[in-house]
């Protein structure tokens, strides 16, 4: 049976050429190995899966927290820039 994949960019050809080459395999054989051992072992896609929704959720909560830091900021310019203009005003009288 034969598969043919299009619209491969480029950069991702020549890595997966030059990775073929470092394994002495042809670009197809390489290729059909790598089909084969994704197809053949659900765990790696079960853990692949895991790991990304890990990390989905870890980067989640890390631009949550993010959010909360810049709008704790704002508020402590806010605060520090009323203060400045309080003291101004006690030194001005």
């Amino acid at each position: 049976m034969d598969i043919l994949l299009r619209d491969i960019e480029p950069d991702i050809k020549l890595k997966l050429e030059k990775q073929a080459r470092g394994k002495q395999l042809s670009l197809n054989k390489y290729l059909k190995k790598i089909l084969e051992d994704y197809a053949l072992n659900p765990e790696i896609r079960s853990v692949d899966n895991k790991y990304r929704l890990f990390t989905d959720k870890i980067l989640s909560k890390y631009q949550n927290d993010f959010e909360k830091m810049n709008a704790a900021l704002e508020e402590n310019t806010y605060l520090l820039q009323k203060i400045e203009e309080m003291l101004k005003e006690r030194e001005d009288y």
